[in-house]
C-alpha cells in the first residue's frame, strides 16, 4: 500500500460500535456461544447481544448496514471477529479472541476451512464497518497456507493459539493491516519488530498457480477434478474439486439457520456454501464478496 497507513474509521451509521474494549467483545462472544442456537443475528437479537444503541431506530440503521444482502440476517462470527479485531486492548488478546471466535469446536485447536473461514469472514466483516478492501479467496487460501507452512503441519492437522500467533505476528501483510487498528503504542508492546517479519506476497502466488495451472494444460487440470468415488483431490486448488460427491446444500451459508435435523431453514449469504453435518465446509472456488 502506498502512502501513510491511516487509522480505521467506521462507516456512518456505526459509530456505537466504535471503542469497544476487547474484553468486552469477550463477554459478548461467551453469552452469544451460551445463548444462541443458531450462527445468525437478526435485528432484535442484534441489538439486544450488543447493547450499545441509544434508540430502536440507530439500532435497526446500524443493522441494515451490516445486512448487505438485506436477507434480515447477519452473521455473527462475522461481527465479533471484526469487533475483536477493531476493539481497544493489546493485540495478542485481540487476535487469541479472534481465533476463539472461530474455534467451532471449543477445543483451542483449528482446522484448515476454520482458520479460512475466520480470516475470510472477519475481512468481510472489516470491510462493512470501515470500509477497506477485501482480498479474493484465493488470496486468503495462500495466507491460510502459510500459516500451515510456518507451523510445518499437514494439511489435515490443526493449528493452536501457538502456530496462529506465529503467523499473524511475524506477518508483513497482517501486521501493516493491523496498523489501522492499533490506538495505543502499547497495543503492540512486545511483538516481533518489523524487519523481523516475513514478507510474502500472496497476490504473486496466487497468479504463479494460475501460470502453472495453463502451462501444465489440460491433464494437470483434470487431476485435481473429483476421484471416481466423488472425493476431491484437493478441494482448495479448483472449484470443479469440490462439487461432486459430497452431500452438500448449494445457495446456502455456513451462517445459515440451522433446524434440529440439520436442514438449513434460510441462507443468509448466496455465495457460500455449507456441507451438511459438517461445521465448516471448504468456501473456495465461488465469485469472492
Amino acid at each position: 500500500m502506498g502512502g501513510v497507513m491511516r487509522r480505521a474509521e467506521v462507516v456512518r451509521g456505526l459509530e456505537p460500535l466504535a471503542g469497544f474494549e476487547v474484553n468486552y467483545i469477550s463477554r459478548l462472544h461467551t453469552h452469544f456461544a451460551e445463548v444462541s442456537g443458531v450462527p445468525t443475528l437478526w435485528e432484535r437479537s442484534f441489538d439486544e447481544l450488543l447493547g450499545c444503541f441509544k434508540t430502536p431506530e440507530s439500532s435497526i440503521r446500524a443493522f441494515r448496514v451490516l445486512d448487505t444482502d438485506n436477507n434480515g440476517l447477519i452473521d455473527a462470527r462475522e461481527l465479533l471477529g471484526a469487533l475483536a479485531v477493531m476493539s481497544s486492548g493489546h493485540l495478542t488478546e485481540r487476535m487469541t479472541l479472534l481465533f476463539d471466535i472461530f474455534d467451532l469446536s471449543g477445543e483451542k485447536d483449528l482446522t484448515f476451512d476454520e482458520c479460512f473461514l475466520m480470516i475470510r469472514r472477519t475481512l468481510v466483516g472489516l470491510r462493512k464497518m470501515v470500509g477497506i478492501p477485501t482480498p479474493n479467496e484465493k488470496v486468503v487460501t495462500n495466507m491460510t497456507r502459510q500459516v500451515w507452512r510456518l507451523a510445518r503441519k499437514n494439511r489435515e492437522d490443526r493449528i493452536t493459539h501457538s502456530d496462529w500467533y506465529t503467523w499473524w505476528s511475524t506477518d508483513s501483510s497482517c501486521r501493516n493491516g493491523l496498523k489501522m487498528f492499533v490506538w495505543r503504542p502499547e497495543e503492540q508492546r512486545g511483538l516481533p519488530a518489523p524487519e523481523q517479519c516475513n514478507n510474502v506476497d500472496y497476490a504473486k502466488a496466487v497468479a504463479e498457480h494460475l501460470l502453472a495451472d495453463i502451462n501444465q494444460g489440460p491433464s494437470s487440470r483434470n487431476s485435481l477434478r473429483p476421484s471416481s468415488r466423488g472425493s476431491p483431490t484437493d478441494p482448495t486448488s479448483s472449484p470443479s474439486g469440490m462439487l461432486t460427491g459430497m452431500n452438500m446444500k448449494r445457495r446456502a451459508s455456513f451462517n445459515a439457520a440451522i433446524d434440529r435435523t440439520g436442514a438449513i431453514s434460510r441462507a443468509v449469504a448466496d455465495d457460500d456454501t455449507t456441507f451438511r453435518k459438517q461445521s465448516v465446509g471448504s468456501l473456495l472456488g465461488v465469485p469472492c464478496m
